[in-house]
């Protein structure tokens, strides 16, 4: 059950926080429709395949201490993603997410994709939080690991989607109201989040500590 909802919180906070990739999605559904918009909206899925095998790569090879210091570092960028998602619940514009001037070309996946990887935030959530949190869960059981992935990806993924349909299907959908309400939830789960790796960060360091 951890492991399920820290992955359905930290999924929804990324699939749904104003972003590069989120504005892409909406604009290209915008223009050319809703299956380019749902190309868009799973390009994670290609481009954070590399990002997560080099943040583990990079993660497993610390000893264990230092990697309870990251998780500390990660729940600051989650607490920092967490006041990004409260700031924008209080003025988030779907219409200025629609606006937007990116457009993107014949092969939307590959591009966004492209576009993913190259984006900071992606590398700065798996090295910091979502790796330690990744190797911890598959330290307990592979199926903890799988699970969180499978909850991250979905959501992460399907948040993204849900909004394209509802902006294809019409303006009407997908509401400021709505969208700054699903901000403002978020916010407070990945708080939630934030916190908890912070204290088990700090159990982690004391049972070093102890042996």
């Amino acid at each position: 059950m951890e492991a399920l909802l820290a992955g359905l919180a930290l999924g929804l906070g990324s699939g749904v926080a104003p972003g590069p990739l989120l504005a892409l999605a909406i604009a290209t559904t915008v223009r050319r429709g809703l299956r380019p918009g749902l190309a868009v909206s799973a390009a994670p899925l290609i481009s954070d395949s590399l990002i997560i095998a080099l943040s583990l790569t990079l993660i497993s090879q610390l000893p264990s201490v230092a990697i309870a210091g990251i998780s500390i570092i990660g729940a600051l960028v989650i607490t920092w993603f967490s006041w990004e998602n409260f700031r924008a619940s209080r003025t988030a514009d779907v219409a200025q997410l629609r606006a937007t001037e990116k457009s993107i070309g014949g092969l939307p996946l590959l591009q966004a994709a492209t576009i993913n990887l190259l984006n900071p935030a992606p590398w700065l959530f798996w090295v910091t939080a979502g790796a330690p949190l990744l190797i911890s869960f598959f330290d307990q059981s592979t199926g903890w690991g799988v699970i969180f992935l499978v909850a991250f990806y979905v959501t992460l993924v399907g948040s993204k989607a849900t909004l394209v349909v509802g902006i294809a299907l019409g303006r009407h959908r997908v509401t400021n109201r709505v969208y700054r309400g699903i901000l403002l939830g978020v916010a407070i789960m990945l708080l939630v989040i934030a916190i908890g790796l912070v204290i088990n960060a700090i159990n982690a360091i004391n049972a070093i500590n102890a042996t």
